[in-house]
């Protein structure tokens, strides 16, 4: 497995959950721009609403790539609340921030910089 934390763990204070429907086209420039942190995530959480296009292989290729992103794969959409009170022991650390919220924005439209 590949993409080995770059600082202990200790140091990573901040987890990433992204909620994505059909958004293949996205996606991987979306996990790529977080695995080029200088500081990585606790862990990434990927929920896959129900896609119908290669989101989930995307999302299932990263999580064997990378050993802190994890993937839960829906049949319907649900969005980010609703997997909070479906999966309540992942993730492990509080989420920071929603990814719809602007301010610190991983949708997949938007990559983020260093």
């Amino acid at each position: 497995m590949t993409g080995e934390p770059r600082m202990e763990s200790s140091d990573r204070s901040y987890v990433v959950i992204i909620t994505a429907r059909d958004e293949a086209r996205y996606l991987r420039g979306t996990i790529d721009s977080i695995a080029g942190q200088t500081l990585l995530p606790v862990e990434m959480v990927i929920v896959n609403d129900g896609s119908r296009d290669e989101t989930g292989a995307i999302a299932d290729a990263a999580a064997e790539k990378h050993a802190w992103i994890h993937v839960v794969h829906r049949d319907d959409r649900g969005g980010q609340d609703n997997y909070h009170k479906r999966q309540p022991a992942l993730p492990k650390a509080r989420p920071v921030q929603r990814h719809d919220e602007r301010a610190g924005a991983s949708d997949q439209q938007h990559s983020w910089n260093r």
